[in-house]
């Protein structure tokens, strides 16, 4: 399993850098049936509780756990390619994925995508390419990035994937 760093044990946002090789219709849960292109996905989410962001993502990262989130349903077919995470508390899940769409060319091809407790359009978010990374860089500083593999922990957005640039 994924090991994150302690430092990440706090309350933040995070973002699930993922790529679907192929398209698939799959079944997301309470929002129904839904056809995903393939392509690259940003899934963004936000944890307050207990182990914060680390525990959080780490979740993710399992194989074996109990569907509950909107998230659990696309995992298995994607590819985890990185995770940013932020720790400021001012700014939020909803606020990243907004800025995903307006500074980073993003569509939303799920609504409600991880937005069960919020009232945005979702946080789910598709490029058919690699989206640009210098123009993610200027929206999403200062982050800190983690890539599977063992690769580590880095600060700055620039530090690993997504995208060209």
């Amino acid at each position: 399993m994924a090991e994150l760093p302690e430092e990440w044990s706090r309350p933040g946002t995070y973002i699930l850098w993922l790529y679907l090789p192929a398209g698939r219709v799959m079944n997301i849960g309470q929002l129904g049936m839904f056809s995903l292109p393939a392509g690259y996905y940003a899934y963004v989410g936000s944890a307050r509780g207990a182990g914060g962001v680390r525990a959080r993502v780490e979740r993710h990262l399992r194989l074996e756990k109990r569907t509950r989130w909107h998230i659990d349903y696309l995992l298995p077919a994607a590819v985890v390619q990185a995770v940013w995470a932020g720790f400021d508390a001012r700014q939020g899940e909803c606020e990243w994925a907004e800025r995903l769409v307006r500074r980073g060319s993003a569509r939303r091809i799920v609504p409600g995508f991880g937005a069960s407790d919020c009232r945005c359009a979702g946080h789910l978010l598709y490029w058919r390419r690699p989206p640009d990374r210098s123009a993610l860089e200027a929206v999403f500083q200062p982050v800190e990035t983690w890539l599977p593999g063992g690769a580590g922990v880095s600060a700055g957005a620039g530090s690993g994937w997504p995208g060209r640039g």
